[in-house]
């Protein structure tokens, strides 16, 4: 299952709360892989090199999983 948009604001929750480095980023190419499954963005879109802030708007998947996993 792909994460929903509540995972996201969990995650930067957590990401804030864990003291995390926001200023964080990654390229994203359209999965993510959980191993057993890959996780997309909406329609597989890859969003490129982004941030926290570009990530939230464009409502990546791979972004929050990557940083999920690395909390």
């Amino acid at each position: 299952f792909n994460c929903g948009s509540a995972f996201k604001i969990a995650v930067t929750a957590a990401a804030i709360e864990s003291g995390f480095d926001m200023n964080f980023t990654l390229t994203c190419k359209g999965f993510y892989d959980a191993k057993s499954n890959k996780i997309s963005c909406y329609n597989g879109n890859k969003h490129g090199h982004e941030g926290f802030k570009e990530a939230f708007a464009k409502s990546c998947n791979v972004f929050f999983c990557t940083v999920a996993q690395k909390i």
